[in-house]
């Protein structure tokens, strides 16, 4: 009786599109300087054209723009930041770049202020910090009246 040959389990699923290379491709794509000097031609009050310098913010850098460029999900960096070491450091310091151009853009104004605070709260996890003291007071032992003052405080020192 001939014997079996015994076969290694394959692995599950589909194989894998990262290459060691996005590592370095991820940092060039990250590290372009947050904003530029440019020089516009400006027609003054009098008619005449002067030339003025100022500052400009950079195209905001994604790392859902990069993904796409190499053709994957942007899940799946984060996933690869998990499994590959190397990846996971240009992967940190993608986002301290975008850190970055937000702290930098943001400080000179070249920036829509709403646009930076979302961004800075939904890309960079920066979160509001608020201190709120909590008065104990059995809230079924209150009227009606008494908590909605409560309420109305509590908005009062929260700014709403």
């Amino acid at each position: 009786m001939a014997k079996k040959k015994t076969q290694e389990p394959r692995p599950v699923g589909r194989p894998t599109d990262y290459k060691p290379e996005y590592c370095e491709q991820l940092i060039e794509y990250f590290s372009e300087d947050p904003y530029k000097e440019v020089t516009k031609d400006v027609v003054t009050k009098s008619g005449d054209v002067i030339q003025v310098t100022q500052n400009e913010a950079s195209d905001f850098k994604s790392l859902a723009a990069f993904a796409n460029r190499i053709k994957v999900h942007k899940d799946t960096l984060h996933e690869w930041s998990k499994v590959h070491p190397e990846f996971s450091d240009a992967y940190k310091r993608a986002k301290q770049y975008q850190e970055e151009w937000l702290t930098v853009n943001g400080t000179k104004g070249l920036t829509n202020p709403a646009f930076s605070i979302f961004t800075a709260k939904n890309v960079i996890d920066w979160r509001d910090k608020r201190d709120i003291e909590v008065k104990e007071k059995p809230t079924e032992k209150m009227s009606d009246e008494e908590i909605q003052k409560q309420i109305e405080e509590l908005k009062k020192r929260l700014g709403e």
